[in-house]
């Protein structure tokens, strides 16, 4: 007994003097800050026979099992190191026998000690690497679902759709170890639920599997799965939390398992599409997703990925189990659409809920009378326009791609088919080097109103006038900004590249085709049932945006009033979001000016400005424009000259000092201030880009900030969103 005390110990880290006797003298490990001069002198002990130890100087004493948790070990690192090293920890006060570091009936566990399982098994390589070689589970995919670690014994955590914690399941990856018992086993108190909870997983489509490993064997292969608790473990009520998905059911291959997936499809049919996969019908053993991951782990990455493809063409092929007479309803396809397009994109979640409301509004655009652009732009390449514009290929209505078609041929194509026009690579066009495009440039400009139309010449001699009506959706990617007159009509929709730790679908092209196909089918359905109450919808608009922003969100606010619920107030903290970050960051050098002067009576509080003085502010911003204006500071005759348009010149002031030098008072600028900047600002920080085609303005500008500002930068695009009062005059906050 005493050569497995000493592994013990040893395998603590604590190292027993090799003398005879039963009780073996060492530093205490349990305190050593209780100790003055560290316990230089050793005052504690070890009994070779049981394990014991007992520390004379600051009290600590207990069981093997005690002194696993002082060195550090999680509890179930010691019991898996009493089980190893053949002891049983005796309670000496009572003779008692402790078998398990908790008594039974406790649970569910608390978060604490959940997070120390998790701790173990996700700073433990040798354990990831053996569930990889056991199993075939990636580590991401262990790690990401909070498995954790106890003994020999992987942790399920169990929470039900609010997010709490009901329990835990214990699950034996290793055959050779299970001794005849259960592979997995609940906790007592614990109530089984789906797992993950479908609540906490993104994205349209949803794979439905039996017993949690499943969920994670499903989430190594890249698929979206969620764990049935066994066959008689599904619940009906369930199906509403799954409404509005694509499921594939993939149970094992056995009587029960097939029988609960008919089950499971009839309580899912009239909330979501459902498709019965039966992943190998030639098999009665309860071959499961599991299995064919192991096997495919052995040829490596290729066979995952081969496995996956195998995997999406069954789920393609299987028949639908949608309820026929069920409409889709607005709230569910918006809801399905915003996370289906965060799968393959990173962008915010008010970009993703207007996206999702414009897709909608292009199959019901005959009720309209004004369409919105979508501006996709970004400051560098590689940030997933080309990739939006993909989704959106698969999911509008009539869809027309193209980077490079000549003005005639777009002409008539809006003409004759009406589309939705998907333009990639707007830059070319609107760019500085972009030449002899005026026509399509006048296209896009009338083209946001029912009834626009351009007249061309045309015939085979150039003297038949032609008509072409311009009126469709459109959206428009590429790098940098739009000019004003085009941005102006447009939602502008700000990309970035995607971080590391952000991660995204490949959206191979049939496996993207193939799942949005049945959101496209349910969009057109919900459109033909839809647009003769949209025709005459009146939806209520945010007083923070200009007019022609609310033409362009009249329409989308219209469906999102349809949809109801939360959407109303969804949708217009989107809209004005997206519109405030233009506000911001996209005005001309003359609004620019006027936010700045604006800025600096805001902050000191003065009535009036000598012109020397309000340059004196101006310039004072180190990144300002106006430090380096054509090669110098900003002058007076250079303000002057960009003040005119605006019918603001200097006059006499008189200042605090009694002086009466030339300069502005505030007065002046306030009808300017009323009409071009925005009643709501999100920040009074300003931030003008190098705008493509804009003429007037130079070729380049340093980045600029504000003058005096008290506001913060302007808010990530990927960050949450804060709009108050959306309904009325609402205040965007960054």
């Amino acid at each position: 007994m005493s050569a497995d005390v000493r592994a013990f110990y040893l395998a603590l880290g604590i190292e027993l003097p090799d003398r005879p006797g039963a009780n073996l003298s060492i530093r205490c490990f349990a305190d050593p800050g209780a100790h003055r001069h560290d316990d230089k002198a050793p005052s504690a002990s070890v009994n070779l026979d049981h394990g014991a130890y007992r520390c004379h100087g600051c009290g600590a004493q207990g069981g093997p099992y005690d002194a696993a948790l002082a060195a550090g070990r999680t509890p179930g690192d010691a019991m898996e190191l009493l089980r190893r090293h053949g002891l049983v920890e005796e309670d000496r006060r009572n003779g008692q026998a402790k078998a398990e570091a908790r008594p039974q009936g406790k649970a569910p566990y608390s978060e604490v000690e959940l997070e120390r399982w998790h701790a173990a098994l996700r700073d433990n390589e040798p354990a990831l690497a053996r569930l990889r070689e056991l199993r075939g589970w990636s580590p991401t995919a262990v790690c990401e679902l909070g498995l954790g670690l106890d003994g020999r014994r992987v942790v399920f955590p169990v929470r039900d759709g609010a997010g709490t914690l009901a329990g835990m399941v214990r699950y034996s990856p290793d055959p050779a170890t299970r001794n005849g018992a259960p592979k997995s086993k609940a906790d007592p108190g614990t109530r089984r639920d789906l797992f993950p909870a479908p609540e906490t997983v993104e994205g349209e489509e949803l794979w439905l599997v039996e017993g949690e490993p499943d969920a994670v064997a499903a989430r190594t292969l890249g698929l979206a799965g969620v764990a049935v608790p066994g066959t008689n473990g599904w619940r009906a009520e369930w199906a509403e939390r799954i409404a509005g998905r694509r499921v594939h059911l993939a149970l094992d291959c056995d009587a029960p398992g097939r029988q609960a997936a008919e089950r499971i499809a009839a309580d899912l049919a009239p909330h979501a599409e459902v498709r019965v996969l039966d992943l190998n019908p030639a098999r009665e053993d309860g071959y499961d997703l599991g299995d064919l991951l192991r096997e495919a782990a052995e040829h490596g990455a290729d066979g995952l990925l081969d496995l996956r493809r195998v995997l999406e063409r069954m789920a393609a092929s299987a028949p639908g189990r949608a309820a026929e007479d069920t409409e889709p309803t607005t709230s569910d396809l918006l809801s399905a659409l915003a996370p289906f397009i965060r799968r393959y994109v990173v962008m915010s979640e008010a970009q993703a809920d207007v996206v999702a409301l414009w897709i909608l509004h292009t199959h019901v655009i005959e009720a309209a009378d004004a369409t919105p652009y979508v501006a996709i732009t970004s400051a560098e390449p590689r940030s997933g326009k080309s990739r939006l514009l993909e989704v959106l290929e698969q999911l509008v209505r009539a869809p027309l791609a193209t980077s490079n078609i000549s003005d005639a041929a777009l002409f008539r194509s809006i003409a004759q088919e009406a589309p939705t026009l998907l333009f990639d690579e707007i830059d070319a066009i609107f760019g500085p080097k972009a030449r002899d495009r005026e026509d399509l440039r006048g296209m896009v400009n009338a083209g946001h109103r029912r009834g626009a139309e351009v007249r061309r010449c045309g015939g085979p001699n150039r003297d038949k006038l032609e008509v072409f009506p311009v009126f469709c959706a459109k959206a428009f990617a590429g790098i940098g900004d739009l000019p004003l007159t085009v941005a102006d009509r447009c939602i502008p929709v700000r990309l970035e590249r995607r971080a590391p730790a952000e991660k995204v679908e490949r959206g191979r092209a049939k496996a993207l085709k193939a799942a949005a196909e049945p959101l496209r089918e349910r969009a057109a359905r919900w459109a033909a049932a839809s647009v003769d109450a949209l025709e005459h919808a009146e939806p209520e608009l945010p007083g923070a945006l200009d007019d022609r922003a609310q033409d362009g969100a009249e329409p989308l606010l219209a469906i999102a009033d349809l949809a109801g619920g939360e959407w109303p107030a969804r949708a217009r903290a989107a809209v004005v979001e997206l519109h405030g970050a233009r506000q911001a960051e996209e005005s001309s050098l003359g609004v620019r000016l006027l936010a700045d002067i604006r800025a600096a009576f805001d902050a000191t509080g003065d009535k009036a400005f000598s012109t020397a003085g309000l340059l004196e502010l101006l310039v004072a911003e180190e990144e300002s424009p106006w430090v380096d204006w054509r090669g110098k500071p900003l002058t007076p005759k250079a303000l002057a000259g960009l003040l005119r348009p605006y019918r603001l010149r200097s006059r006499s002031v008189r200042l605090p000092d009694g002086s009466t030098p030339k300069g502005f008072q505030r007065e002046q600028f306030e009808d300017a201030f009323n009409r071009y900047l925005p009643r709501n600002p999100a920040s009074s920080r300003h931030t003008a880009t190098t705008r493509m085609g804009s003429g007037s303005e130079p070729d380049s500008l340093p980045p600029q900030g504000s003058v005096v500002a008290d506001g913060s930068e302007a808010a990530n695009p990927h960050g949450k969103r804060d709009v108050a009062g959306v309904a009325g005059e609402s205040a965007v906050a960054a």
